[in-house]
């Protein structure tokens, strides 16, 4: 299985493989996904994204000529030209690299996300991607790998098309629940964002009212604050991800059975 946002809509689809054969498999299936956990099913056969959500089916793949038996798929960049290139692994026989040989006239862009409170390896990071800020944006995430007998290496790819200036916006939704955002980036690099190290805020009253607790604290406006809750001080789960709208917030548990002991932090 794969996901994706094949249909640039912001949201995330499904693709699942089933072999044909004596596991009576039905076929390959693209689910694009509806909103409120509801998927259409597309038919199963090879297509070309031609954006929008709109795809063409192709008959054959120029350049693709080998016939052996394929059990598994990965793509990266591995000539480092800002196109992803393709490796196949066949069943019985050595792999096939597949170089790309697009144009050189368009423009690219390739995340490696290094996860500090998160992850190390960045797995789970959703990624946005803005060339301009009128445009929609584009949306990856870091994989933990979905391939069958391979994986895609880790650097989130996005092609950029004749687009030549500036990227406007990128925003990385870490992990741990924090938000980064840069802005005016130069695209055709392959670029290293770095999870920047969380602040701890002071709460400014910590007490429980009608069976909750409740904290408030100071934070800077506009920024992101993350509020996290642990029971032994060993480990910690996200509460809630707020967006400061002025210097004082405010957050109440939403559990009113308390254990005998709960910790709290706040961190932007």
């Amino acid at each position: 299985m794969a996901v994706g946002d094949f249909d640039a809509d912001g949201d995330f689809d499904w693709f699942v493989t089933s072999i044909h054969g004596s596991l009576d498999g039905d076929g390959n299936r693209l689910y694009r996904y509806d909103g409120n956990r509801r998927f259409t099913d597309d038919m199963s056969l090879l297509w070309r994204n031609l954006g929008g959500g709109i795809l063409a089916q192709v008959n054959s793949l120029e350049g693709i000529t080998d016939r052996k038996v394929a059990t598994g798929t990965l793509s990266f960049d591995y000539d480092n030209d800002g196109d992803l290139d393709l490796l196949v692994i066949n069943n019985g026989d050595k792999p096939i690299l597949y170089r790309n040989n697009g144009s050189e006239e368009v423009s690219w862009l390739e995340i490696k996300a290094v996860g500090t409170r998160s992850n190390r390896d960045a797995v789970g990071a959703i990624i946005r991607l803005r060339a301009n800020d009128s445009d929609p944006p584009l949306l990856r995430f870091v994989d933990g790998g979905t391939n069958f007998l391979a994986q895609n290496e880790r650097r989130v790819h996005f092609g950029l098309g004749e687009s030549t200036g500036l990227i406007d916006e990128i925003e990385v939704t870490w992990p741990s629940g924090r938000v980064q955002i840069l802005n005016d980036v130069s695209p055709n690099q392959v670029l290293t964002i770095t999870e920047p190290s969380p602040h701890l805020l002071a709460f400014t009253k910590l007490s429980i009212q009608h069976g909750r607790a409740y904290a408030t604290w100071n934070c800077q406006p506009g920024s992101n604050c993350l509020l996290e809750i642990s029971d032994d001080l060993q480990s910690w789960r996200k509460a809630a991800l707020i967006k400061a709208r002025g210097s004082t917030m405010s957050w109440t548990d939403p559990e009113r059975s308390l254990p005998e002991k709960r910790y709290y932090h706040a961190w932007r």
